[in-house]
């Protein structure tokens, strides 16, 4: 009897250490919007400007905190006053391979908003023989575009070659055109995912604030589509109608948003 009482004890101990082990793994990346000399949104609070950049940094800081003290795996795209390009935020989180992604940034308005990637149906090219000169279609105006307050995707793009002499012009050639698609669309296979995490996080954030304005969308993003993760971006009311300079609120935001990543599933 104390023998089967002894492996059962192993059993169980060495299921808390799988689960421990692959919860550690799970990491969720957060990625603070705009940064350095972009600044983001301009806010006029009472007489004195508060800059989209400091409280993009301050929330996701709380959101990590959040996610640490239940006991999630968490790293920021950027923890300090630096510039980052879309592509290059991209390039950071996919380093990591996280098992979720999220982009803080802040309205315009009084209303949080919630966005999902989506992603246009585009056939890839192609792959051009060796030596061929044919220029290959452009790439789909849908890839580059963005919500109003978030920087051009121009660091993303393939730019065009120069003028050939012959009154034509050529483009890049097929196989960069390619890698391109296929960077920018490697959100494509997690689409259902994300749209299920911007579900919880809707949800939870309704919970607590109910008086707030809260809404989903989908639209093209060229971060999110360049990330291989359930990515969402949300966006939380502008300091206007929300006093980030109050612990509370801050702590009251970032525990929704943790929660709603828990909840989601990923530990």
């Amino acid at each position: 009897m104390r023998h089967r009482l002894w492996a059962l004890a192993f059993c169980c101990a060495a299921v808390l250490i799988f689960q421990w082990a692959g919860a550690a793994q799970a990491l969720v990346a957060i990625d603070p919007g705009h940064g350095g000399y972009d600044r983001g949104i301009i806010y006029d609070t009472g007489g004195k400007e508060t800059s989209e950049k400091r409280v993009d940094l301050a929330i996701s800081k709380a959101i990590a905190a959040a996610l640490r003290a239940k006991g999630a795996s968490v790293f920021l795209v950027r923890s300090v006053d630096r510039y980052l390009g879309i592509a290059q935020r991209a390039r950071i989180a996919s380093a990591r391979q996280p098992a979720v992604f999220l982009s803080v940034h802040l309205a315009s308005a009084n209303a949080f908003q919630i966005y999902a990637s989506l992603m246009p149906n585009v056939q890839l090219p192609p792959a051009a023989p060796a030596g061929g000169n044919q220029a290959p279609p452009a790439a789909p105006a849908a890839v580059n575009q963005a919500p109003g307050n978030l920087p051009p995707a121009g660091n993303q793009g393939v730019q065009a070659g120069p003028a050939s002499g012959g009154g034509g012009q050529t483009g890049p050639d097929q196989q960069a055109l390619r890698q391109y698609y296929l960077y920018s669309m490697r959100q494509r296979p997690y689409l259902g995912k994300s749209r299920d995490l911007a579900s919880a996080l809707e949800q939870s954030l309704k919970q607590a604030f109910p008086g707030e304005t809260i809404s989903y969308m989908e639209i093209p993003l060229p971060l999110l589509d360049a990330i291989a993760a359930p990515a969402v971006l949300v966006e939380c009311p502008a300091p206007q109608y929300m006093d980030y300079n109050n612990p509370a609120v801050v702590s009251g935001m970032a525990q929704a948003i943790a929660g709603a990543i828990i909840s989601y599933g990923t530990y």
